[in-house]
């Protein structure tokens, strides 16, 4: 593991976690921000393997990336682990470092932390459009009374990507307050935008389906809508 060869380091800490090697622990961690990719996956593999949610101590100092399928795999690692308290959470979704910030915001999904939903929204003013994106899905899945509200305000600053999952989270948790948003949406310029608004609705009260209709007898387009909703909720 003290190899100065990146590949002989990485098989180390690999053998010493296959091992169950405990003492090994303090040694690893000090590899989980290493500036080398795989030294730096093995260790954090390692870690949460170890000490399943505890091990996610390493994203507090972390200053290279966690890359999408690195984020996969620790996650999956988790399922294994009973869900713990994570007490530096709203510290990592707040971190400097945006891929920290975004596998914070899946661990809120996923383990449904209602408690940081107040961190959540602020990271709806990241500049980065892939927080934003995983933003909005988590704040579907921690849903308070105004997080529709929220996300209807911040749709207009959005890109398309974002607004489609912002009419998707409308769909899952809204009420019929938000079926004039909604509608209104009917008239975007780009077609999917226009179809997820119509499922929304459909979603939100399906008995709004004879209003989709009634717009689809003058718009060649919503008529198109209408029938690919019916479709869809017919298979």
């Amino acid at each position: 593991m003290r190899s100065l060869r990146w590949h002989l380091r990485s098989r180390g800490i690999y053998e010493l976690y296959m091992m169950q090697q405990r003492e090994s622990l303090s040694d690893i961690l000090d590899y989980t921000n290493s500036d080398n990719e795989y030294v730096r996956m093995e260790a954090q593999t390692a870690i949460v393997g170890f000490d399943g949610f505890k091990g996610l101590i390493f994203l507090n100092s972390l200053q290279y990336p966690l890359y999408e399928w690195q984020q996969i795999k620790l996650l999956e690692q988790l399922d294994a682990f009973n869900s713990e308290e994570m007490p530096h959470l709203p510290f990592w979704l707040r971190s400097s470092n945006s891929y920290v910030v975004q596998f914070a915001l899946k661990l809120t999904e996923v383990y449904q932390q209602f408690r940081v939903h107040h961190e959540v929204v602020q990271c709806l003013s990241s500049d980065n459009h892939k927080i934003r994106n995983q933003a909005i899905k988590t704040l579907g899945s921690i849903a308070h009374e105004d997080t529709v509200s929220i996300l209807r305000q911040q749709y207009p600053t959005e890109n398309i990507a974002n607004q489609l999952e912002i009419l998707r989270q409308t769909g899952i948790n809204g009420t019929e307050e938000d079926i004039e948003f909604l509608k209104s949406r009917l008239y975007e310029e780009d077609d999917s935008l226009k179809l997820e608004a119509g499922r929304a609705i459909v979603a939100i009260n399906p008995g709004h389906m004879a209003a989709l209709n009634h717009i689809a007898e003058h718009n060649p387009i919503i008529h198109s809508i209408a029938n690919q909703i019916k479709y869809e909720r017919a298979s």
